[in-house]
């Protein structure tokens, strides 16, 4: 079953990094980039967007958590600075888990994407 309160939270909310009594932990903080544009989501994935430049690209990334390889793909739209970020259901799958969504307005959201660009996985049909 899926933590629809989990899910809204993340795609409303950024992690920030708190200090507290000289510990270091993650939160997640309101973000008015996210919350403001997640009526964006349906229309990128959607591909009826036709004002910007898009790059759609697969990467396999490593999960820390997990310890294993994962795959993720992603719809960068290069013009409004925005990425929307996908799980697929299944390796071969056409379904997608929604994981994330998000404005590049930090300094260095566009320099990772550019990385995340150049790993990407070369289709072959």
């Amino acid at each position: 079953m899926i933590d629809m309160e989990r899910e809204f939270k993340h795609l409303t909310c950024k992690q920030i990094i708190e200090e507290s009594e000289g510990k270091k932990y993650p939160k997640r903080v309101y973000d008015p980039f996210r919350s403001e544009r997640l009526h964006w989501i349906k229309n990128h994935i959607e591909e009826k967007v036709s004002d910007s430049i898009f790059e759609i690209f697969s990467t396999i990334e490593r999960d820390p958590k997990k310890h294993k390889d994962i795959y993720r793909t992603y719809i960068y739209n290069i013009t409004r600075k925005y990425v929307i970020v996908l799980e697929p259901q299944l390796r071969n799958s056409q379904a997608y888990y929604l994981l994330s969504a998000y404005y590049l307005n930090e300094t260095y959201g566009e320099k990772q994407m550019k990385q995340k660009l150049s790993n990407r996985l070369k289709v072959v049909y």
